[in-house]
C-alpha cells in the first residue's frame, strides 16, 4: 500500500515560507487546522518549531496589550442585568459541584467560614485541607448510615 499523507488533497502547493525563520519548508512541517468560517482545512502560519518557540512570548505580549480591554469587558459583563442571572445560576451549579466533589476550594471555604482559618494558611499547609476533607467524608458516611443509605 502507498503512504497516506495527513494533508487533504486540497492543498495545491508543497512548500511554504515561514515568516519567522524565513525558510522554505515542506507543507508537512506546518500544523493544520479546520477553519469553520471557510469550511475547509488550512495550514498554520508558522512552521512547528517556530510556532512552539514563539507561542508563549506572543501570548504574554497579547495579554499585556489587551489587559485593560479584558478587564473592562469583564466589568461590563458583570454589570449587565441579563448576565447576572446566568452568573448566579453558574455560581450555584459550581458551588454544588465543588461541595459534592469536596474540591480544595470548597474545603478551604469551609475552613475559612466556620473555623476562621485564612485561605493563605490552608494553601501553605495542605494537610489541613486533606484532614478536613476526610472529616467531612466521615461525617457524610455516618449520616448516610444513620439514614439507612449505603
Amino acid at each position: 500500500m502507498g503512504q497516506s499523507t495527513r494533508l487533504p488533497a486540497v492543498f495545491s502547493f508543497t512548500h511554504k515560507v515561514c515568516p519567522i525563520c524565513k525558510e522554505n519548508k515542506k507543507v508537512e512541517e506546518y500544523p493544520t487546522y479546520f477553519s469553520k468560517a471557510r469550511n475547509k482545512h488550512r495550514i498554520g502560519n508558522y512552521c512547528k518549531p517556530c510556532g512552539r518557540k514563539e507561542a508563549k512570548p506572543r501570548a504574554i505580549k497579547n495579554y499585556q496589550e489587551n489587559q485593560e480591554k479584558r478587564k473592562q469587558y469583564a466589568k461590563d459583563y458583570r454589570a449587565n442585568p441579563d448576565n447576572k442571572e446566568k452568573r448566579r445560576k453558574l455560581e450555584i451549579h459550581f458551588k454544588k459541584k465543588y461541595r459534592e466533589e469536596l474540591q480544595d476550594c470548597y474545603v478551604r471555604d469551609v475552613l475559612a467560614t466556620r473555623y476562621d482559618i485564612p485561605t493563605e494558611v490552608s494553601r501553605e499547609i495542605p494537610e489541613i485541607v486533606e484532614t478536613k476533607r476526610l472529616q467531612i467524608k466521615i461525617r457524610r458516611k455516618l449520616k448516610n448510615l444513620k439514614n439507612g443509605k449505603k
